[in-house]
């Protein structure tokens, strides 16, 4: 018995040592195609590894290199922390359990107050053309840079996004909305997140506001350097998560860009009850301005029936109910710009709730399809967020840990949509661009040659020197 026990604890002895030995042939943690390199090849191999795509057995070199947080498993978390560790950013970020909290009426109030406020606002900047914002993008993007804020930046997104929540509500219950969107095959909301981090700062990106990132937004990290390169993939995950519906959002490189947060969304949904293609007419439409043009005006019966002091309208349903169409006219006395201006929460949440399906509605719903961009600056400073777009007052100080001249130099927002006789499909991206106050340059070093130097000229990639002397006085 004794000899057993003296054998298993030198087996034991044995493999401790293969595991955490530094000599020839030890696993180099990351290291999965063990060409000594961690590189994100190795970030695919873990994921391929997860979902059983790979099968090198446990206790082998190229298992212990995936399992990057050492539980015996290789899982989809060791290959995101595998590829963070590929491009320099921490691998040991905290595991904080996020607080689930389910979307309650001051969340649905604090929704509507904000959709209706960048409503009105984008349509008073941009008069007269087709629009199209979505209000649960935008918020989400900017909810994910406030969790970076402090002091009266962080007290103007609250105020403006939370309408009386606090950033930590809104983590709670965006995260919530997005587990349990009512999702299937014929109607369906995809939502992705991601943060895009300078190289020259991603060290000082401070620990919690990353753990919040992937706690509740699910947000890939990566890091890059804002050039060509940079800016190829950031505009590929943006085509991926919209579904070939919206290309890019950048269009050159940058390199003063210290992060980019970014929210996108991608909706596809059947109507419940489709439209007739044969019932589909050639229509004259009017535009505010009298004249006309001719579009495809789809027909058809609907059940809910909505109408005020100054609009009528209908809501069409989407297959499985999730979702739903809602159109609203205004009469014909009332210009858009002041429909628009009225709209309040309580109006809205009125005409909604007074909806009627007693009454069939002879409803008729032109095809259209149009896509649309805005620069929110101003639209968010409006609606009261103004610190934030601030090279002097805005606070940033829970994302980096240095001063190093944070601030937002453009929120852009870009959408489109397509409606005809099958269905929606829609997208939008939200993009906050947090770049450096170019007073603040990074890692700053004074020369002053204002006594004897030396100097060189020199030629080819090789820098060999043409020239090279002394300077002792001048003048």
């Amino acid at each position: 018995m004794k000899r057993k026990k003296l054998c298993a604890v030198l087996l034991t002895i044995g493999l401790l040592c293969a595991l955490f030995s530094f000599g020839a042939g030890a696993a180099l943690r990351g290291d999965v195609d063990k060409d000594g390199v961690v590189k994100a090849e190795d970030a695919r191999l873990a994921l391929r590894r997860s979902v059983k795509l790979e099968d090198y057995l446990p206790g082998s070199s190229r298992f212990i290199a995936a399992d990057m947080d050492g539980d015996g498993a290789v899982s989809s978390g060791d290959a995101r922390a595998l590829l963070r560790l590929s491009v320099g950013l921490p691998t040991g970020l905290d595991e904080i359990t996020p607080e689930d909290k389910i979307p309650d009426a001051a969340f649905h109030n604090a929704m509507l107050t904000f959709a209706l406020a960048l409503f009105r606002q984008t349509a008073a900047q941009d008069k007269g053309q087709n629009l199209l914002v979505s209000p649960l993008s935008v918020m989400t993007a900017l909810n994910m840079a406030a969790n970076g804020t402090g002091g009266e930046t962080l007290a103007q997104l609250e105020r403006t996004l939370g309408n009386g929540l606090t950033v930590a509500d809104l983590n709670a219950c965006l995260r919530t909305l997005t587990k349990t969107l009512p999702n299937s095959e014929q109607s369906r909301l995809h939502i992705a997140n991601s943060l895009w981090i300078n190289n020259l700062v991603r060290k000082d990106v401070q620990r919690p506001f990353l753990n919040n990132m992937l706690a509740y937004y699910g947000a890939g990290i990566n890091a890059c350097d804002f050039d060509q390169a940079g800016i190829d993939a950031i505009n590929n995950w943006v085509k991926e998560n919209t579904e070939g519906m919206i290309d890019s959002i950048l269009d050159e490189p940058d390199p003063d860009i210290l992060m980019l947060l970014l929210n996108a969304l991608a909706f596809d949904a059947k109507w419940q009850k489709p439209f007739e293609e044969h019932k589909v007419t050639k229509t004259a439409f009017t535009r505010e301005d009298g004249t006309k043009t001719d579009c495809d005006m789809m027909r058809g019966e609907e059940r809910f029936y909505v109408e005020d002091e100054n609009t009528v309208g209908f809501i069409k349903e989407y297959a499985g109910g999730g979702y739903r169409f809602v159109a609203l006219l205004p009469d014909e006395s009332v210009s858009m710009a002041d429909y628009v201006a009225s709209l309040t929460p309580e109006k809205l949440t009125a005409l909604l709730a007074g909806a009627r399906n007693d009454i069939p509605v002879n409803a008729g719903l032109p095809k259209f399809s149009f896509d649309y961009s805005v620069t929110l600056n101003d639209v968010l400073r409006a609606m009261g967020i103004e610190d934030l777009f601030s090279v002097s007052s805005c606070d940033f100080s829970e994302m980096f840990r240095e001063n190093v001249g944070a601030y937002v130099s453009e929120v852009l927002h870009k959408t489109f949509i397509e409606v005809n006789t099958e269905g929606t499909r829609a997208a939008a991206v939200t993009a906050v661009m947090i770049e450096k106050n170019a007073m603040i340059p990074f890692d700053c070093k004074t020369v002053i040659l204002d006594r004897p130097f030396v100097f060189l000229i020199t030629m080819g990639k090789e820098n060999t020197p043409v020239f090279i002397g002394t300077v002792n006085s001048c003048g």
